[in-house]
């Protein structure tokens, strides 16, 4: 019998690459996604939290982001796809289901060219993408003609799954090849329950945790007809790890955080030059402001009278100029350096394309 712990237990590579994972995703996403606290994103003060006004909060949510991850993502899928695939789909093309097939892969009104944009998309992000290709089961057991699936929309989908849902996987070398022999799924998650589907060449198999509990409920299984698990890994990038791929914004993620934090530097140091603070005695009648008038008393000595503390405004060339270097490292590592450069030199379309 299936326990808490089965369902719960997740691999190595995905318990230490989850917080990655995470951490990649927002920095595509962008928005609020990015500016979670719980990412830390962006580097507190020293006793910041313990000032009054929720310093921290302002400072995360009026800082803006330059999003170099989705724009280097972009602009790979932009050109990878610029030309669309031509497939030859052979004898394949008679059956009455292989439009419908191609024109809405996974159901959800996608066709297969947007299906694949999406997971070359993911794959850069993630590292790597796991994809899924099923086809539905009737659940009564019995089998149906051609006409019959045709007729109930009974044919073959895809399916991509992040790396965030697939908590489990085991590799068993067959003949010398590596065969995927078990994965385990999560299908949907709440406060409450937990719901896993896992894999295995022989079954099927779904889950119900119940977290306040402990109890496990068993939701379905089946017999898996075709006696291999139907998911496999795209990665952008290869890894010495199985089961792991490389992420091709590991360093650009790393540089546009450090971009975030210089915008909020910079927007700190232009507000604190721009309103310079006014030092006076608690009994001195003032108030910040053009045009302000200040009311002091006839016998306060000279060495109290009222002044403005404004910092000198000469670091926020230094931060433009950091920006600069850092934005120009991200064109650098991506190789996208010749598509944004700045020329007077017009180019010919050979050249720009080259």
């Amino acid at each position: 019998m299936i326990t808490e712990s089965t369902v719960t237990k997740v691999h190595k590579i995905y318990e230490t690459h989850l917080p990655r994972w995470r951490y990649y995703y927002a920095s595509f996403n962008g928005g609020f996604d990015y500016r979670k606290s719980s990412l830390e994103m962006l580097r507190r003060y020293l006793n910041e939290d313990t000032q009054p006004g929720a310093q921290y909060e302002n400072r995360l949510m009026y800082t803006a982001l330059e999003n170099s991850c989705k724009l280097v993502v972009d602009t790979y899928r932009a050109f990878l796809f610029r030309a669309l695939p031509s497939r030859t789909l052979g004898n394949l093309i008679n059956l009455p289901y292989v439009n419908s097939f191609i024109t809405n892969i996974d159901y959800d009104g996608n066709s297969i060219d947007d299906f694949m944009k999406s997971a070359n998309s993911l794959a850069m992000i993630y590292g790597h993408i796991w994809v899924l290709v099923d086809k539905p089961s009737v659940g009564d057991g019995r089998s149906l003609t051609l006409e019959q699936e045709v007729e109930l929309d009974v044919r073959p989908y895809a399916q991509l799954i992040s790396p965030e849902n697939v908590m489990d996987w085991q590799y068993t070398r067959v003949l010398g090849r590596q065969i995927l022999t078990y994965l385990k799924q999560k299908e949907s998650e709440d406060e409450e329950t937990l719901v896993v589907k896992i894999w295995t060449p022989e079954t099927i198999t779904r889950y119900s945790l119940n977290k306040d509990t402990g109890n496990v409920t068993l939701i379905e299984e089946m017999a898996n007809e075709i006696n291999r698990i139907p998911i496999v890994m795209l990665k952008a990038n290869p890894s010495h790890t199985r089961g792991l791929g490389i992420s091709d914004l590991a360093d650009v993620a790393k540089i546009q955080q450090a971009i975030f934090n210089l915008m909020s530097e910079a927007e700190q140091a232009i507000r604190i030059s721009s309103h310079p603070s006014l030092v006076k005695t608690s009994d001195t009648d003032a108030s910040g402001g053009a045009g302000a008038i200040i009311n002091i008393d006839d016998n306060l000595p000279g060495d109290l009278k009222p002044y403005l503390l404004q910092p000198s405004s000469a670091n926020i060339d230094s931060i433009i100029k950091l920006l600069k270097e850092h934005q120009a490292m991200i064109m650098t590592i991506t190789h996208l350096a010749a598509i944004n450069t700045v020329s007077t030199v017009a180019k010919s379309g050979v050249a720009l394309q080259t």
